[in-house]
């Protein structure tokens, strides 16, 4: 199927044709081009430097700023692209400028709609800069839209008239209508962001019906899905999990490898997965410092599974949930930073500096939870161009600020 190109303008039209061979030459060539033209390709040219992290080819990418705000990156893209049976056509709701359909497209056929005529253009071209097709339709995600799709991928929009939200009944559309659309489905999986926020009533009917998964990678959690139906068979197959993991379970992945190849999404050696109930037993927020301490990767926060995984380690919170961990052993994997204790000193700011000195301390990395404060100011303040390195991390002990001054260890995986 074309793409409805009846609503494009004149500039977006001539981005297409001509923009990707624009980029690829130097800015000095462009200077025969008409100002909206350059202003055109200066913003793509801007957009493939924001993507860099995210995308392994960017120059293969076109986007607008929006589409590339609310798009899955590509390792991500291609683990969802993986639930889906191969050959069963998908339909990519609210598809943006095509990051999952394209990695859809990869898999099997792929019909992307969209309300907006300039994101499926985009994703038409998109995909075939990459060898691929996709079939488009420009219109609103609704009943009519579905039609008699059996498969279903959705990142409904979370910036209606350019304001982001996080609440689920003010996306476009709302999520509730949404799940109402993809329960009719074999199986489903809804992309939102890590943090969202629902209602009591949709929550009490996500835990009913779906599998909530984060995916997060270096340092970040990416977002959040909703897994229905039959993909999430196709879920707890993939992963290895038991069938008792399904409803009333979160799931953390932490997806590891860069490669642009979808077949790499799901080997054993490119994922780390942990499952557990969202609500763990209730342990001590107040624990000693002990050997080691640990910062959690931000996805284990974000799911509410820092607890669970923590009692799995033996590691117990030193202020609250959210805070740092501690333990008498090291962790090997992904999930945590670790650190092993020096010493733990009044946050002051002339003991800071008489410890530091003492242990004749050069580069000083500052690290904080459960307190504000600007940790890049502290760093520049304290750090020195010689000595031993040494990492602050700065939190509440009890009822005052601590500063726990420890040495980063390598991760073992």
């Amino acid at each position: 199927m074309q793409t409805d190109k009846t609503r494009l303008n004149d500039l977006q039209e001539w981005l297409l044709v001509h923009g990707r061979k624009l980029l690829s030459q130097p800015p000095a060539d462009w200077k025969y081009l008409t100002r909206p033209q350059l202003s055109m390709l200066e913003q793509q040219a801007a957009l493939r430097v924001r993507s860099r992290h995210r995308f392994p080819e960017p120059e293969q990418w076109l986007w607008s700023d929006r589409s590339l705000a609310q798009a899955s990156d590509w390792l991500s893209a291609c683990f969802k692209s993986s639930l889906f049976p191969r050959r069963a056509e998908v339909l990519d709701g609210c598809c943006g400028a095509g990051a999952d359909a394209v990695a859809l497209a990869a898999r099997g056929a792929v019909c992307a709609i969209d309300n907006d005529p300039w994101m499926t253009a985009l994703a038409v071209n998109n995909a075939d800069a990459q060898g691929l097709s996709l079939a488009t339709r420009t219109t609103n995600l609704d009943s009519s839209a579905i039609g008699a799709a059996q498969w279903l991928h959705v990142d409904p929009d979370r910036r209606p008239g350019n304001r982001k939200t996080l609440i689920a009944d003010q996306f476009s559309p709302p999520l509730q209508d949404v799940l109402h659309l993809a329960n009719r489905t074999r199986g489903y999986a809804i992309k939102l962001a890590p943090s969202t926020l629902f209602d009591l009533d949709l929550t009490h009917w996500i835990a009913e019906h779906c599998v909530r998964v984060w995916l997060g990678g270096h340092c970040e959690c990416r977002q959040q899905l909703l897994i229905g139906n039959e993909v999430q068979d196709n879920l707890a197959r993939n992963l290895g999990l038991p069938e008792a993991v399904s409803q009333r379970h979160a799931i953390a992945i932490l997806l590891t490898d860069g490669s642009d190849r979808l077949a790499t999404a799901l080997e054993p050696s490119n994922h780390y997965c942990f499952a557990a109930p969202a609500q763990c037993e209730s342990v001590s927020l107040e624990a000693d410092v002990d050997q080691f301490i640990f910062d959690l990767h931000p996805t284990l926060h974000v799911s509410g599974l820092a607890l669970a995984w923590a009692h799995q380690q033996n590691l117990y919170p030193i202020s609250g949930q959210h805070g740092y961990y501690t333990g008498s052993q090291s962790v090997p994997g992904p999930w945590a930073q670790s650190f092993q204790v020096m010493d733990v000193i009044a946050w002051d700011d002339r003991k800071i500096r008489k410890w530091l000195r003492q242990n004749q301390v050069g580069q000083v990395e500052v690290k904080c939870r459960m307190v504000t404060m600007n940790a890049n100011d502290f760093q520049r303040r304290y750090s020195k161009p010689e000595g031993r390195p040494v990492t602050l991390l700065v939190t509440r002990i009890g009822d005052r600020v601590r500063a726990i001054a420890a040495e980063r260890l390598q991760p073992v995986h």
